[in-house]
Parts: structure tokens; C-alpha cells; sequence
């Protein structure tokens, strides 16, 4: 008998330990997976050219891994965010989904199916942050409409930390971009204007000097001269007319 309970418990020891090397070597090889797989994606991510393509490879990348339709709303110049997802989406969203995303916006956390927030909502709501800067809102729902397990909510949220910083980059750029262009169009204003200056400032130099010069010899009997004058007036207002219709 006491053989038997000695063999029956190493046996026991020796199964509990063999199916916790089991559940460890099974979570490893997932970890493995969801890092070969992040990799993979921040390689697509890295071959998208502008914003445009980030978000449409972001979609179709969700849909591969998740088998899920999405949607991605951005903020607009004013960092409110837009009434519409971006066209690259999959997944339609109405007025009561764009609520829930108004409320993840603001609020900074997540919301819908599997949270403890509005958890009737179609689909899960997650905020894309960027080092606390908000840029937006995911919204993904799975075609069988179950919940994401918490390996599938943990590979997400490395995803998702890839596409906000993308995103993120993206802006920042067309920020640059925008900048850069105000202050060219800034430097070409101010040569237009001051060229448009030296312009006007000859023909009003000449119908003032010839008008001076009318006035100080009013009394003046040289009929060739006046007329001189008055050609000299003409001439510098038609072209002075010729500018400010230019």
C-alpha cells in the first residue's frame, strides 16, 4: 500500500509538472508567432507611402489576423474627430457606433463588445494614442461575433501601438509639409508685393513730378511744354491702369 501511494503521488507530481512544461512550451511558441508576426507587419507597415495606404494595410491586416472588419476614424486639423472613418474601412459604422466613438475619444478608453463600458455596442472601440497624443479611434468587430481572447487583445494592442505611431509619423509630416508650403507662400508674397510696390511707385513718381510741374508754371505760355506734361500724365496713368488690371 505504501508503494502504491508513493508511485501514485510521484505519478501525479510528474503529470502536473509535464502539462506545466506543456502550457509553457505552447506559450511560447504563440509568443514567438505574435512577435514573428509583428515583425512581419511592421514591415508592410513599413513599404505604405502615405497615410492613405498605412490605414488600408492596417485594415487589411486585422481582417487577415482577426478575421474581423474594421474601421479607423481619424482627427481632423483641428484634432476633433472626423463624423466619417477613414474610406479605407470595411466595417460600416452609424450613428449609434460613431457615439461610442465620440465617448472612447474623449474619454481615452476602451468600450464595447467584452468591456465593461457599453458592452452592448456592435463592436470593440479602441483609442489610437500616440504618447498621449489622441489620433484617433479603431473600431473592429469579428465576422462570428465573439469576443477577442486575451492573447488575440494583447497581439492587438501591439498592433495597434504600431499604427498609432505610423500614424502619428504620417501627420507630423503633412504638418511639415503644410508648414513649409505656408512659408514659400509667404516668401513669394512679400517679393510679389514689394515688385507690385517698385511698380506703381514710377508711374505715380512721373504724374506727380509732371503735375508739380504744371502747377508751379500755371502762367506758362509754351504750349509745346504743357502738352509734353500732359502726354508725360497720360501715358504713366494708362500704365499705371495697366498694372492694377494685371
Amino acid at each position: 500500500i505504501a508503494m502504491f501511494t508513493t508511485y501514485f503521488v510521484i505519478a501525479f507530481i510528474v503529470g502536473g509538472l509535464t502539462s506545466k512544461l506543456r502550457e509553457k512550451e505552447w506559450a511560447l511558441a504563440i509568443r514567438e508567432k505574435r512577435i514573428t508576426e509583428l515583425y512581419d507587419f511592421s514591415r508592410i507597415l513599413g513599404s505604405a507611402v502615405n497615410l492613405d495606404s498605412v490605414i488600408k494595410v492596417s485594415v487589411d491586416y486585422l481582417e487577415e489576423q482577426f478575421n474581423a472588419k474594421s474601421a479607423i476614424i481619424l482627427t481632423d486639423e483641428a484634432e476633433a474627430l472626423m463624423p466619417a472613418p477613414h474610406s479605407s474601412s470595411t466595417l460600416e459604422v452609424d450613428s449609434n457606433m460613431t457615439g461610442v466613438a465620440e465617448w472612447v475619444f474623449s474619454n481615452r478608453k476602451e468600450a464595447g463588445t467584452g468591456t465593461d463600458t457599453l458592452s452592448q455596442a456592435n463592436g470593440l472601440f479602441i483609442p489610437l494614442n500616440a504618447g498621449g497624443h489622441m489620433l484617433g479611434v479603431l473600431c473592429i468587430k469579428r465576422n462570428d461575433e465573439k469576443e477577442l481572447t486575451y492573447e488575440q487583445n494583447s497581439f492587438l494592442t501591439g498592433i495597434l501601438y504600431q499604427i498609432s505611431m505610423r500614424v502619428e509619423r504620417e501627420l507630423l509630416s503633412a504638418n511639415t509639409s503644410r508648414t513649409q508650403l505656408l512659408m514659400e507662400s509667404e516668401r513669394i508674397y512679400r517679393i510679389l508685393l514689394n515688385s507690385i510696390s517698385h511698380e506703381l511707385r514710377t508711374p505715380l513718381t512721373t504724374i506727380t513730378g509732371a503735375s508739380s510741374s504744371l502747377l508751379d508754371e500755371i502762367g506758362m505760355t509754351k504750349q509745346e511744354t504743357m502738352k509734353a506734361l500732359l502726354m508725360e500724365i497720360n501715358r504713366a496713368s494708362g500704365r499705371l491702369n495697366r498694372l492694377v488690371e494685371n
